[in-house]
């Protein structure tokens, strides 16, 4: 059994430390004073106190109990304390956070603490009948110390800049450390930093604390206060991509709120899906159903993303359907039956067994990862090259600008590079040698099988599959990464079949049809196997 490496007693500060000094190298010319000056003031604390102020920064407040602070990695807490009090990273409770401070106790210390409020039933009334105090009072009545965070933004801010954005936070440093997940190893550069002027970084925390806001805006003239919050569209690529999620946001709860006509004009404002499904929807919901077929005309013409023309495939035979036009009958892939009898390890497992009995072939459950993997290996040098905004911390599975106009435009040479390698003679020796490579360790990690699948699968899939198969994934990494089939087998005659594997209740899924169709316009030999248990 393989051990988790044991992380040390303040791998939590270490951390903290090593994103502090990387905000700082990256981005010193785009703060201003006092955020850079409360960088350089972490950076000199004394360890305890830095320790003491990581914790605190990590749990919800910002009010704290000080009889609550609790950590044996952390010698002297008072001292701690102290420093973080002196250098103004704390501060005493002040008259705002009373309520706060009530929260701080549970409801057996409630009474304890104001026997007057004992007899009543549930914290909501004991709460409203407590006496008019303030911090002072409380902490005379209770004997408890508290303490709040004098952080402001400052943790936000870095948190921002560390990663881009702020959807990810410090556990993401802890897996990694753990094994739980590799990472591909790349260069963050100054420069090509993710942002360039203090405007960026100030319209990526207003763009996330709208997004955070909208689904809670409960009433019109509410949601419309947020929309006039709004900024002007930005030039950058992800914060442009960004905006548009906001305007998708916004139309989609002025739809909650009954107010179709601000959400069809938002959604015309937005570039990126789903504004345009959005559309059509309200388009059939209000009964303009020619609008709605007009939409789903330009989508057609000029899908933006392949969720985008999915939605199109699956809602245009509905509609037409339901305007009694003459709908196509829908395409299906080319179905094998297998009955089998039950197996431990489920379907896939019992498929694979039988084809090793029934057939003499050799298979193996990849799904995603096989193809995923060598897409990875072919294109490697595009997903990591170095461009503006795309690399800002080593924890990273795409660029930050994937999913926007600009990713292929800006490696347009890299991708062309990449397939005229696959035209050489050498392609296998290089793809392996690029496997070795410390960049791409973290690929081992992919096909538990080891890497004679990946060999097996160069030297039975035709070249132009693989071509077709990474065109593909490569439109779309994200969504065309996913509903890959489940095996691959190789016979003992030669060649290879790609097998969707279902069990008894199972459908395929959108992406997984979709594939399968794929496969088929392209010659691929792929199939559904549907699996009937025979006991």
């Amino acid at each position: 059994m393989i051990r988790s490496p044991e992380l040390p007693p303040l791998y939590y500060l270490d951390n903290m430390t090593h994103v502090v000094r990387h905000v700082l190298s990256l981005y010193a010319d785009l703060m201003d004073e006092a955020f850079r000056q409360r960088c350089e003031a972490f950076l000199t604390l004394p360890r305890p106190a830095a320790a003491l102020l990581t914790r605190l920064m990590g749990r919800k407040g910002p009010l704290f109990r000080a009889d609550r602070l609790r950590y044996p990695e952390i010698p002297d807490l008072p001292a701690a304390r102290t420093s973080l009090s002196d250098g103004g990273w704390i501060r005493p409770p002040g008259e705002a956070d009373l309520p706060g401070l009530i929260h701080l106790l549970t409801v057996k210390e409630l009474d304890r603490f104001f026997p007057d409020v004992r007899p009543l039933k549930g914290r909501a009334a004991k709460v409203a009948a407590l006496p008019d105090m303030d911090p002072a009072s409380w902490a005379e009545q209770t004997g408890l110390q508290a303490i709040a965070l004098n952080t402001g933004d400052w943790p936000e801010r870095l948190r921002l800049l560390y990663f881009g954005n702020l959807n990810q936070d410090m556990t993401t440093f802890v897996t990694a450390q753990l094994g739980v997940q590799r990472y591909p190893v790349y260069t963050v550069r100054k420069d090509t930093r993710f942002f360039n002027s203090k405007a960026e970084i100030d319209m990526a925390l207003t763009l996330h604390t709208l997004r955070e806001a909208i689904p809670g805006a409960a009433s019109p003239p509410e949601l419309m206060a947020l929309a006039r919050q709004l900024p002007p569209r930005p030039e950058h690529p992800v914060l442009k991509r960004r905006h548009d999620k906001a305007l998708n946001a916004l139309g989609y709860r002025a739809e909650q709120l009954g107010k179709p006509e601000w959400a069809a004009d938002w959604y015309v404002k937005s570039e990126r899906p789903p504004a345009r499904e959005r559309r059509v929807r309200l388009a059939v919901r209000q009964g303009q159903t020619d609008t709605a077929l007009a939409l789903l005309a330009t989508i057609r013409d000029a899908p933006a993303s392949e969720p985008e023309l999915a939605f199109l495939e699956r809602f245009e035979p509905r509609l037409r359907k339901s305007l009694n036009q003459s709908v196509p009958k829908r395409w299906q892939p080319p179905t094998q039956t297998a009955n089998l009898p039950v197996h431990p390890r489920g379907v896939e497992a019992a498929v694979i067994d039988w084809l090793a009995e029934e057939a003499n072939a050799a298979a193996y459950h990849v799904e995603n990862r096989l193809f995923m993997m060598l897409f990875r290996l072919q294109f490697h040098e595009v997903l990591f090259a170095n461009v503006r905004g795309a690399f800002t911390h080593p924890f990273q599975w795409w660029p930050h600008d994937l999913g926007t106009p600009e990713f292929h435009a800006q490696r347009r040479h890299l991708i062309n590079k990449a397939w005229r390698e696959m035209d050489g003679p050498d392609w296998h020796e290089r793809l392996f040698s690029r496997l070795d490579s410390e960049a791409c360790r973290y690929l081992h990690d992919w096909l538990p099988e080891g890497v004679g699948v990946l060999e097996q699968t160069l030297a039975r899939v035709p070249r132009s599959h693989l071509r077709a198969i990474l065109g593909r994934i490569l439109a779309d990494p994200v969504f065309n990464g996913s509903g890959l089939p489940d095996l691959i087998a190789f016979p003992e005659a030669g060649g290879y079949a790609l097998l969707e594997v279902k069990g008894p209740g199972d459908r395929l899924q959108d992406n997984q049809w979709r594939w399968l169709r794929f496969f088929q316009a392209e010659d691929i030999p792929a199939r559904q196997v549907r699996v009937r248990w025979t006991t």
